[in-house]
């Protein structure tokens, strides 16, 4: 049976929400420690260019969704973190120092989510190729030792890719959690849950928390903002920011 979302928060391990700090809205009290982190309030979200943010330290479990929303402002030539649990100091974990990670495996132009044991990894693909620059995307990452034995990987509500799990344990020793890592994104919305989301709940998440995002992106991020006006014959859309692309809106009801 789906479960809402207002009983899935009980399996909240974390919530970050990014509005003005870096508080744990879960009520878990795990706020986050900003490293060199830049905040740009023209975007919606927080841009840590330069640097990361920590949660702290957690015990790995092996049963867990991890879901966070990602704007790519330019992708860099690297393995970055974008969301995950290792011992790498926030940077590419392996299978020698993580428990997880969502990261950008920018050899295969590819978005992944990785489990390691301490010696083995399974991977599994979220994003392929990656998304184009400046969109606004969720990413969610769902891994179930217990269930079906699976990792499953999500793009905006929708399942991916899923992978076998190929060893017993996820890495047992306490790790870092943590959120970028000295690239050029803009993250929103992370969630952390100590259960394995399904298919129509990770669906009615993205759901929930796409209007901030896909709806009206020119108005969070301030590129374009339009402002209809009602002519006799049409009905314009002036751009008011300072990029001069006014529109025409056509098939439209008022």
């Amino acid at each position: 049976m789906t479960r809402t979302l207002e009983e899935l928060r009980e399996y909240l391990v974390g919530e970050w929400l990014f509005q003005s700090d870096f508080k744990d809205s879960s009520g878990n009290g795990n706020h986050g420690t900003p490293t060199d982190i830049e905040w740009k309030p023209t975007t919606r979200g927080l841009k840590p260019h330069g640097g990361k943010i920590s949660f702290g330290d957690f015990t790995p479990i092996n049963v867990f969704t991890a879901s966070i929303w990602i704007n790519a402002g330019e992708w860099e030539n690297n393995y970055d973190n974008i969301f995950g649990l290792s011992d790498a100091s926030g940077g590419h974990p392996n299978s020698s120092n993580e428990a997880w990670t969502i990261y950008n495996y920018y050899t295969s132009n590819q978005i992944n989510f990785e489990i390691g044991d301490d010696s083995n990894y399974n991977y599994t693909i979220i994003s392929d190729p990656r998304f184009q620059n400046n969109e606004w995307h969720m990413l969610t990452a769902v891994c179930d030792f217990k269930g079906d034995n699976q990792i499953r990987g999500y793009l905006d509500g929708q399942l991916i890719d899923v992978s076998t799990i190929t060893f017993e344990n996820i890495s047992s020793a306490s790790m870092k959690l943590a959120i970028g890592h000295y690239n050029n994104q803009t993250y929103d919305n992370a969630k952390y849950y100590t259960t394995a989301l399904t298919d129509d709940e990770v669906f009615a998440l993205y759901e929930s928390t796409k209007h901030a995002y896909g709806v009206r992106p020119a108005e969070r991020s301030f590129t374009h903002r339009l402002q209809p006006e009602v002519d006799a014959n049409t009905i314009f859309a002036t751009d008011m920011s300072t990029k001069n692309s006014d529109g025409t809106l056509m098939d439209l009801s008022w």
